[in-house]
């Protein structure tokens, strides 16, 4: 029960850019959990939400906040659906920039001779 008033007073103070990461770690979690072993991009995704809020707050303890987001009555499939597509979104134009970054660096590398 303390655990459960914790979590949920927890949630609340979130900045709405944590919740939102918080919501797409819980996206590619939700997928990993699908799969006997999870692939590459899926844990890289969960790593890089990770990374996200804990850099915006060091001693951020996810579990406690995804524990209150599943229990949330605001967490509907609904919304978990519109996170996917979001947050599927997000890791597509990371990965177009990465893809963008690699090809210019494969361009000096030759360029260099190497």
């Amino acid at each position: 029960m303390l655990l459960s008033l914790l979590a949920a007073s927890a949630l609340a103070k979130l900045e709405p850019e944590a919740e939102a990461d918080l919501r797409c770690m819980a996206v590619f979690a939700a997928g990993a959990a699908e799969k006997e072993e999870p692939d590459a991009g899926t844990l890289a995704s969960i790593m890089y939400y990770l990374g996200r809020l804990e850099g915006r707050q060091p001693d951020f303890n996810f579990q406690v906040y995804m524990i209150q987001l599943l229990k949330s009555p605001r967490y509907t499939l609904e919304s978990a659906q519109a996170d996917a597509e979001r947050c599927s979104r997000e890791m597509s134009e990371r990965a177009s920039q990465l893809e963008i970054v690699g090809r210019m660096m494969q361009g000096s590398g030759e360029s260099r001779g190497h």
